[in-house]
């Protein structure tokens, strides 16, 4: 039986819709990757077509470098500044990556705690031209 030409269309985009929906490309995993420094499957996120600048809700809007940033991951906040992640992106509340960066190492040395990693990534985010 002959298929419809139409019917092909809609078969193949269906199926290219799927790859595209790739389970380590959407927002949530490639975010926790990111908060992970889980460099592996970053890459492979963004190579299946992630968004580098997808916003989670829950976390007030954040992308992927705020949150890697607010956790200290340093190479994960490499890797998405080299592949073009807006330094300078805003959440919900108005904070950049390096807020989040400044503010949980605030937090950390208040409590009488230091973060090397925390430091790298300030440096990371202002040779960037990162603002808060």
């Amino acid at each position: 039986m002959r298929m419809k030409p139409w019917i092909a269309i809609v078969l193949s985009l269906a199926a290219w819709d799927a790859s595209a929906q790739h389970v380590f490309a959407r927002c949530d995993h490639f975010q926790a990757q990111a908060l992970a420094n889980e460099i592996d499957r970053l890459k492979e996120s963004l190579d299946l077509g992630a968004d580098i600048e997808c916003r989670q809700a829950l976390f007030d809007g954040a992308t992927a470098l705020m949150q890697a940033a607010g956790a200290g991951s340093v190479d994960a906040v490499k890797l998405l500044l080299q592949r073009g992640a807006q330094v300078n992106a805003r959440d919900k509340s108005g904070w950049t990556a390096l807020r989040h960066a400044r503010n949980t190492y605030d937090a950390l040395a208040k409590a009488g705690h230091t973060s090397i990693k925390l430091e790298l990534v300030i440096e990371l985010l202002k040779a960037a031209k990162g603002t808060e």
